[in-house]
């Protein structure tokens, strides 16, 4: 009898409980309780793209690193030397000076260490191996201290240890990497990809250049940049992301590379990027985004420069979804043969190509060509004719002789596009090709003119019909200038369906200011080299090598991986980014609820079968 009471009181107890838990995990801000996320996560980035961390360069570094040769000397706690390489093993603030001959500078901290490296005048060459690689941490932050030059160089052939691993960049990084400052790095990697992250890379700020004979920038996930100035010579993309690329700011130069920007979602919101490719200068690759929708290029600002001046059935942006200009200045010029098309989108996957603000000019071939989507906001002409040579002018005039756009094409086109914000249609526009010019009628948002057989005709045949005098059949050469056509015709595109056109480098503004813009990841690649692996499963090299088994630090401390703050600043171990996001909706409070309810109908039943027996 004892011995079921003392079991009915228990079983109260634990049923009191399981109901007081459940009050408060639903009423824990009320009573205090305080949910711990990361603020470096990529859902509490700043206005979606960056986070406070991403573009703070104001910390004090708690060790130094001084790199000399073939070792180094750690002043502080947290790192130590590692034959002929140094290994961070713990999350804080380090700033690195030197040179390293042979070696790598080496993150192996907790996996939700944040680690802050400020690479202050460093040197570091590595013949076999990543020269700065992160093993684990939750977030890397490499600073470029103001006024350095920094140099990372990788050699051609890798160690088993570090192929095992799927290192393939100078810099690599299996897990969160930010760079940001205000000095200059050069990367030079002479194996496959000069900055490879398996998961984000954010850039805000430095003179970065980068040499590789794959990829100059790639990551698995996503890529953010602004406030930078980036040199890339690639001999494959010079830019590949997994899932999205957004460019916020700074300046991107592209002097040589296969394709320009490539990824499944890609933003240009300001700054200046300018493509020099073999192939698409952006390329929106994939069949559908992560969230299920079409892959696309979005330009709302800035200015965009896509030149190719060599390419064969290249394009100036291509997508396998929708192209969006919303803005900013966009100039494309593709040599006008060999099915170059300036702009080319999914309209078989249900895509549109839509320009609803900013000044397009795009210049490419005329056998490929796809129309403007009539649901755009902003009218668009588009010419198809004879090929001009590389460097002719290209101007649009209104009716009252205001010239609208001016831009000299620095490759050879045999069609051209060209939309501006003072374009409006039942309006008549004079187009002008280097000397010789011809009235146009916009009669619709998207027209088109010279084609004749609609758009996409014969590939390699020519697309443009009887233009009179602007130069014998489907062309504008030889015409006089200002003269109108004896039997051409203003046509309309009649499908919702894309574009073509192209140009060089921008053109100035007929109103002489330099900036009109108004104030206010992608599949797996087929041979699974090219950094996909996502972190969570990494092959353990073998022992000795700095991938491995990593040392007890040399200060003795019981885990190897000592924090020492400076000046009561707190670690990073101790903020409240450092921890792994946790929160709960309204379905986990529910599932919480019925949780513990399932306990207590639990321990009541076992309640009566004990009393009953």
């Amino acid at each position: 009898m004892s011995t079921g009471k003392h079991f009915s009181a228990l079983c109260a107890l634990v049923l009191a409980l399981a109901l007081a838990v459940t009050v408060l995990f639903m009423n824990g801000e009320k009573l205090g309780i305080r949910v711990v996320r990361d603020e470096d996560s990529e859902t509490n980035e700043d206005s979606g793209y960056f986070t406070t961390n991403d573009q703070n360069t104001a910390w004090t570094a708690a060790t130094t690193i001084t790199l000399s040769g073939d070792t180094a000397t750690v002043s502080g706690s947290g790192a130590y030397a590692n034959g002929g390489s140094v290994t961070i093993a713990s999350a804080g603030y380090y700033d690195v000076t030197g040179t390293l001959t042979d070696g790598s500078l080496i993150v192996d901290a907790g996996k939700n260490a944040k680690v802050f490296l400020r690479l202050n005048g460093v040197t570091i060459t590595s013949s076999d191996d990543a020269a700065i690689r992160v093993n684990q941490a939750d977030k890397v932050f490499l600073t470029l201290a103001e006024g350095t030059e920094n140099t990372v160089t990788s050699g051609e052939t890798y160690s088993e240890a570090a192929l095992a691993d799927k290192a393939d960049g100078a810099i690599f990084a299996h897990d969160d990497l930010t760079i940001n400052g205000s000095g200059a790095l050069t990367v030079t990697a002479a194996y496959k990809h000069g900055i490879a992250a398996n998961d984000s890379l954010r850039i805000t700020g430095g003179k970065i250049t980068v040499t590789a004979p794959a990829d100059t920038i790639h990551v698995n996930d996503s890529l953010h940049i602004t406030g930078a100035a980036i040199t890339l010579s690639a001999g494959d993309d010079a830019i590949h992301s997994g899932t999205s690329v957004a460019i916020l700011g700074g300046s991107i130069t592209v002097n040589t590379c296969c394709e320009g920007i490539e990824a499944p979602e890609i933003l240009v919101e300001d700054g200046a990027v300018t493509v020099t490719s073999t192939d698409d200068g952006i390329n929106a690759c994939g069949t559908e985004t992560s969230d299920g929708s079409l892959p696309g290029v979005t330009i709302n600002g800035g200015t965009v420069t896509l030149l190719n001046p060599s390419g064969r059935d290249a394009d100036g942006i291509d997508s396998n979804g929708n192209i969006d200009i919303n803005g900013g200045l966009v100039y494309i010029s593709l040599i006008g043969d060999g099915g170059n098309c300036a702009l080319d989108y999914g309209s078989e996957n249900g895509g549109a190509c839509r320009i609803n603000g900013g000044t397009v000019v795009a210049c490419g071939g005329s056998t490929m060509l796809e129309a403007m989507s009539e649901n755009s906001a902003q009218p668009s002409l588009l010419y198809a004719g004879t090929t001009q040579a590389a460097g002719t002018e290209i101007t649009l005039q209104d009716s009252s002789g205001k010239i609208l756009l001016t831009y000299a094409a620095p490759n050879s086109f045999s069609a051209v596009l060209v939309s501006c914000p003072e374009m409006a249609t039942g309006s008549t526009y004079t187009l002008t090709l280097g000397d010789t010019a011809q009235e146009i009628p916009l009669t619709q948002v998207a027209t088109t003119y010279g084609v004749s057989g609609g758009m996409g005709g014969d590939r390699g045949g020519n697309m443009g019909g009887g233009m009179g005098d602007m130069g014998g059949r489907g062309g504008m050469n030889g015409g006089s200038r200002g003269s109108t056509p004896t039997s051409g015709t203003a046509d309309s595109a009649t499908d919702d369906t894309a574009l073509p056109g192209g140009s060089g480098t921008p053109p100035t503004k007929p109103d002489g200011d330099s900036d009109p813009r108004p104030s206010g990841e992608a599949p797996t690649r087929p041979d699974g080299e090219d950094g996909t692996t996502d972190g969570t499963d990494r092959p353990t090299p073998p022992d000795g090598d700095m991938g491995g088994t990593m040392p007890a630090a040399p200060d003795g401390s019981a885990d190897g991986r000592p924090v020492t703050p400076r000046d009561g600043q707190p670690t990073p171990d101790q903020q409240t980014e450092t921890g792994e996001s946790f929160t709960l909706d309204k379905n986990g409070k529910v599932l919480l609820l019925a949780s513990a309810a399932t306990l207590a109908l639990g321990l009541t039943v076992a309640f009566l079968y004990r009393k009953k027996g």
